[in-house]
């Protein structure tokens, strides 16, 4: 995992390094703790009180490839394990509570409330009640034709990257019976990050701006091109985007 100090966006300076067991697929920072989703590695939980030296407190977990905080939970994408539950109350004791094994393999996942959402590579979007921390039950689903490698939410709508090449918008007012509403063809999707009424979606060599203000009708506004890397990873913080990309390249869009 890298930490850079983007105080100034256009010369992000890299603060510090941590090597993890395998590969850094994703992270979610809450306060002073980066939970990073290390593939076979697992869970891993960084303490960052001081960026400049990073160091491990904890670990958990046989497979990670994605991970969402809500609260003192942690709900991780790991593969064909299914969905994770794990308390993190104590950082330096991971503990998984529950788990639910999807059909497939889970690689994206977001959370709302008691819902998780789980983005099935080969089986769509799922959607987990996690009522009972313990015993996560599967309460719908929406099988899509391509890949699920993404989703995000906003408010009663998910929009999941599909692999084949679709942004995909789900209506899931009703969590028992997702219905898809509406979609935009692209090539080769990988993550979304929504921000208001515009979706940040990566593809291979690009990141693609798509107004839904009708999401029945996604509109492509914007097209960034990067330099023949593949972008996975999008955060948005206000008017930056940040882009995670292969060889462990960061870009920074305004």
């Amino acid at each position: 995992m890298w930490a850079f100090d983007v105080s100034d966006p256009t010369a992000p300076r890299q603060l510090s390094f941590i090597d993890t067991p395998d590969t850094a697929i994703a992270v979610e920072v809450v306060g002073t703790t980066a939970y990073v989703a290390d593939g076979t590695g697992g869970l891993r939980a960084i303490d960052i009180s001081n960026p400049t030296t990073p160091r491990e407190v904890g670990a958990g977990g046989s497979f990670a490839g994605d991970v969402a905080v809500a609260g003192t939970w942690a709900y991780v994408a790991a593969s064909g394990n299914g969905l994770r539950v794990v308390d993190i109350s104590d950082p330096t004791r991971l503990r998984q509570r529950g788990f639910f094994d999807t059909p497939g393999l889970a690689v994206g996942v977001a959370v709302s409330g008691n819902l998780v959402y789980v983005a099935d590579y080969e089986h769509g979007l799922r959607v987990i009640d996690v009522t009972n921390l313990t015993q996560p039950r599967e309460v719908g689903f929406l099988d899509t034709p391509g890949q699920a490698r993404g989703v995000a939410l906003s408010g009663t709508v998910a929009y999941t990257a599909d692999g084949e090449g679709r942004l995909r918008v789900v209506d899931v007012s009703n969590p028992a019976a997702p219905q898809e509403r509406g979609s935009l063809a692209d090539c080769c999707a990988n993550d979304v990050a929504v921000s208001g009424q515009l979706i940040y979606m990566t593809t291979y060599a690009a990141v693609r701006v798509i107004d839904i203000a009708h999401p029945a009708s996604p509109q492509l506004r914007a097209s960034f091109s990067l330099p023949l890397v593949d972008a996975q990873d999008i955060v948005v913080s206000g008017n930056l985007v940040f882009v995670a990309a292969e060889v462990a390249q960061l870009f920074i869009l305004r």
